[in-house]
């Protein structure tokens, strides 16, 4: 414990595992590294000095607190079965609204691990941990009823490379389906961001609600609420969890509905990352009465500010034609953040003709304005939106 507190603040390289260290020394050294690495990911874990941290692998994959504390609060109840335990963050927070959580982990290892950490973190929660056995075989044992079924299918295959269907995770959740539903009424299934929601929504029946979370504008993963027997509409939930903003439709209403389309006002908004992946980009014009700036553009605008906009809010500096001589005549200096969207060159192209460096108060957004015109917007951020 003396050498782990001299060196819980280094800066651990891979250069300072080979150094002449006994074993135990390097493996505390690991230790460090790997807990620095999850400060901001997994803070309460980081506080408790006790935790044992698993394989890089295992802390990528998990879950953040942000995300598991979110999801955790969606349901309550008696049982929680957790399919897919890893290092146990999302089996932490489900357990303070479960009176038992069971988790199941393939990897005895792991399984050790968590159990561990669990001790330390959930020590007054009733939380037991089925070691080495996948989700299939636990469930052929299995015969109780649980009020909710949580899964997060590993995105790796067998030789360890990223998969991006469903299907093609494991377990395969489709597949299991059958026999998941006949445990719970309620199935929650985690997948990475850039899975297509239409095409699991196709894939899987029952499909109530859907969840995409973000954190500073990063989809950081997709939720698939299943409920036995629903047949409606699945509601998109689009969910900063950065501003603790939340922005819901139902899939038909996007369908149903078509933006206006407006030339550039006062406002220019941006929508965030969980708005753009859940496909919501008639029924803001609804929600927040912006106007659309062209029908592939994704850019929208308003004469007046909406401060709990779902995304980034900019004030519009100026519009020009995308000329270099036109650009550097609306900023000062050559400095400026530069974005396209529906735009025929990339931001790298852009820079070195407009011979813009990155950064500064100025972003620049090189679009198509509803009159099918090319233009740059040039914006500043709204003092009281940083």
């Amino acid at each position: 414990m003396d050498f782990f507190r001299r060196h819980i603040h280094d800066n651990i390289s891979e250069r300072s595992l080979q150094l002449k260290l006994t074993p135990r020394q390097k493996e505390i050294l690991l230790q460090i590294s790997r807990r620095q690495k999850i400060e901001k990911k997994l803070p309460s874990f980081y506080e408790n000095i006790a935790i044992h941290y698993p394989e890089s692998l295992s802390l990528e994959q998990c879950s953040s607190e942000a995300t598991a504390s979110f999801k955790s609060s969606l349901f309550f109840g008696s049982c929680v079965l957790d399919l897919s335990a890893g290092m146990g963050v999302d089996g932490l927070f489900f357990s303070r609204y479960f009176q038992r959580t069971l988790l199941v982990e393939p990897n005895i290892s792991l399984a050790e691990i968590t159990s561990h950490n669990l001790k330390l973190m959930a020590a007054d929660a009733e939380v037991f941990i089925e070691k080495g056995k996948t989700a299939s075989e636990f469930l052929k044992t299995f015969s109780s009823k649980v009020d909710l079924i949580y899964i997060d299918p590993s995105r790796r295959n067998e030789t360890g490379k990223r998969v991006f269907k469903l299907q093609d995770c494991e377990p395969d959740v489709i597949a299991l389906m059958p026999q998941l539903l006949k445990f719970s009424n309620e199935i929650l299934i985690k997948t990475s961001p850039l899975l297509d929601i239409s095409s699991v929504c196709e894939s899987v029946r029952f499909v109530k609600n859907v969840y995409i979370l973000s954190i500073n504008n990063e989809c950081k993963e997709l939720l698939f609420h299943i409920q036995n027997h629903y047949a409606s509409d699945s509601q998109i939930h689009a969910v900063d969890l950065s501003r603790n903003l939340r922005f819901s439709f139902f899939s038909s209403d996007e369908k149903r509905y078509r933006a206006l389309e407006s030339i550039p006002l006062q406002y220019l908004y941006e929508p965030d990352a969980s708005l753009l992946k859940a496909g919501a980009f008639n029924v803001i014009q609804k929600n927040y009465s912006v106007y659309k700036l062209h029908q592939h553009s994704h850019l929208y605008t308003s004469s007046e500010w909406i401060p709990n906009f779902q995304g980034r809010i900019f004030i519009i500096e100026a519009i020009v034609r995308p000329d270099r001589k036109k650009i550097h005549e609306g900023i000062d200096g050559n400095q400026a953040n530069l974005s396209i969207r529906n735009f025929p060159s990339t931001v790298a192209q852009l820079r070195s003709k407009w011979q813009l460096k990155e950064g500064g108060d100025y972003f620049l957004f090189a679009t198509t304005l509803s009159t099918d015109e090319r233009a740059v917007i040039i914006c500043k951020k709204c003092p009281s939106f940083q």
